[in-house]
């Protein structure tokens, strides 16, 4: 009798743990007690992931950029683009707007042209280029050129005889009697007695251009089939390239850690990760290892179990 008690109590004890250990139960011990690591909680993460920037040829743009559709949390203060009839993006810098002709995600730069200078050589204002150096740099490629306005007609008898040809075009300016405008790069103006000269013109504005563009100007100088302002304009559209790699730091390391770069209310930058958003970089639970392998040696006690209970039962 004392056999047979000793018997049932552990096939008691062995159901028991059959039951608590059973596939079935590991099933749902594993969606109930553990966390679904592999969801995303954070829908700022899962939208800026699926809404990346597009305008016309232009997509799969990401932060800092943001605008259209893409919201500014994805992005930074400063980035903002604004598609102009699904053909290009600008960007504003400052008090000018920019068309965006072309963005390197991988090595953080643009090629950016003026929006009041492309296709014209005579805006209705006159404001050279400057940039928000705090965001923006402009690129090793960039060479500046400065157009001059409102020029006297005897300027062009004291300039040399082939800057006469290439190098003038006309503008008119409110207000002001003189059409005759020059563009000049930085070896001209380097001149002392060029400067001089060209400093009895009313306005001047410098703007960036490509280095490539200001060679293809001096190389076309003795004329030929398009004028001096088309040459200018072809120039102008060229555009300039600016570095913003400023931003790069902090989001490589919030890359490196599962993240997304993008801002919140309170602060420029904001690490989105499948949870939630910090600060910096995305924080790794170290509970998630642990409970892993918790699963395993419940799965194999209960492959264990359920045989020696089968054992019993037959």
């Amino acid at each position: 009798m004392l056999f047979l008690h000793e018997f049932c109590q552990m096939g008691s004890k062995l159901f028991q743990s059959f039951i608590l250990h059973s596939p079935i139960t590991t099933f749902f011990f594993i969606f109930i007690a553990i966390p679904m690591c592999f969801c995303v909680d954070n829908q700022q993460y899962e939208e800026c992931t699926s809404s990346l920037y597009e305008c016309g040829d232009m997509k799969g743009i990401g932060y800092p950029f943001w605008g259209d559709g893409r919201p500014k949390f994805c992005g930074q203060q400063g980035f903002e683009l604004k598609c102009q009839n699904d053909d290009y993006p600008l960007i504003d810098i400052g008090s000018l707007e920019f068309r965006v002709l072309n963005i390197s995600n991988s090595t953080y730069a643009m090629r950016i042209a003026r929006k009041d200078f492309w296709d014209q050589t005579c805006p209705k204002e006159f404001q050279s280029t400057t940039l928000n150096y705090t965001l923006f740099d402009y690129a090793g490629t960039d060479r500046n050129l400065t157009l001059f306005y409102g020029c006297p007609d005897d300027v062009l008898s004291q300039l040399p005889a082939t800057w006469n040809i290439s190098n003038n075009f006309t503008c008119s300016v409110e207000d002001i009697n003189d059409t005759t405008a020059f563009y000049a790069d930085e070896a001209f103006l380097g001149l002392d007695q060029h400067l001089a000269i060209l400093r009895t013109c009313k306005i001047n504005v410098t703007l960036p251009v490509l280095g490539a563009a200001i060679d293809e100007l001096n190389a076309n100088r003795t004329g030929g089939e398009f004028s001096n302002g088309e040459r200018l304009e072809k120039a102008m559209n060229m555009g300039f390239d600016v570095d913003y790699s400023v931003v790069r730091g902090l989001c490589v390391h919030c890359n490196t850690t599962g993240g997304i770069c993008g801002s919140s209310s309170t602060s420029s930058f904001s690490c989105l990760c499948r949870d939630k958003s910090y600060p910096y970089s995305c924080q790794k639970s170290g509970m998630f290892p642990i409970r892993l392998l918790y699963i395993h040696q419940t799965v194999r006690l209960a492959r264990v179990h359920g045989l020696m209970a089968e054992l019993i039962i037959a």
